[in-house]
């Protein structure tokens, strides 16, 4: 509690804010995930980061999900909290800006990632960013540390988003964040990849032809590339993607 409270002194500090500290430990929670997610990716103090990262990796203890215990085929079918897997590299489907989504606790993925991996992702992600007048094109990827996650790296692609009915292109683009995720993964060494079901909470895919798109585009790449990775995992969240992938892996 004590690490909490001044972290978000902290940032609360550099906001200029006199704001009285909650007692409720959730609350504390919800006010630190805030002030992270807006948090401007600016230099900020190495005696915070060590802090952060203490508190991040206490609280992750005793809840990496290990990987090792998913037997069977290269392809597994999990349902849980992706932030959580101590696979080698776990995909965020994130926003053109490539540096995370600003919206105030925000229950998007990509503030999920951000906050369990701590200031020092948005601050990579905001290196190599800078370099691309932050814009990543739609599939686009880039990789960096996981930092205070059990993984050891983040890969970030940008989904395609569905305004109102769904397009070839929005097929093909969703298709080339599978195909150049694991392109990437295959160029950097990993060997065991975490996929969430990319577009279909608010960019608006359509859950089942997501899921169908996403299982063939993984499996024919692992049948092309047979020798390059031990398990890609589809991590989902919510029940009607996991019977979709169910019963596509079942068939």
């Amino acid at each position: 509690m004590e690490k909490l409270d001044r972290l978000i002194k902290y940032l609360l500090n550099e906001l200029g804010e006199d704001y009285k500290i909650p007692s409720n430990i959730d609350e504390k929670r919800y006010l630190y995930k805030t002030l992270v997610n807006i948090r401007l990716p600016k230099p900020i103090s190495e005696d915070y980061l060590k802090l952060e990262d203490e508190y991040l990796q206490d609280n992750l203890k005793g809840k990496v999900i290990d990987i090792n215990n998913f037997k069977g085929e290269k392809i597994f079918l999990y349902k849980g909290d992706i932030t959580k897997l101590n696979c080698s590299a776990i995909v965020n489907p994130g926003n053109e800006n490539g540096i995370g989504c600003f919206e105030p606790s925000h229950n998007c993925l990509d503030n999920v990632i951000n906050t369990n991996a701590g200031m020092r992702l948005r601050l990579s992600c905001d290196e190599i960013m800078k370099k691309k007048n932050y814009h990543l094109e739609t599939s686009e990827c880039i990789i960096t540390k996981a930092f205070n996650l059990p993984c050891k790296y983040v890969i970030e692609t940008v989904g395609p988003i569905v305004n109102k009915t769904l397009t070839d292109k929005e097929r093909i683009d969703l298709r080339n964040c599978y195909l150049n995720s694991l392109e990437l993964a295959k160029k950097s060494n990993i060997r065991t990849i975490a996929f969430p079901c990319i577009s279909t909470g608010l960019f608006n895919f359509p859950n089942r032809e997501a899921a169908s798109i996403a299982y063939k585009t993984i499996k024919e790449y692992l049948d092309n590339n047979k020798d390059y990775f031990d398990k890609i995992i589809i991590c989902t969240y919510k029940d009607i993607d996991y019977n979709y992938y169910k019963k596509l892996i079942n068939n």
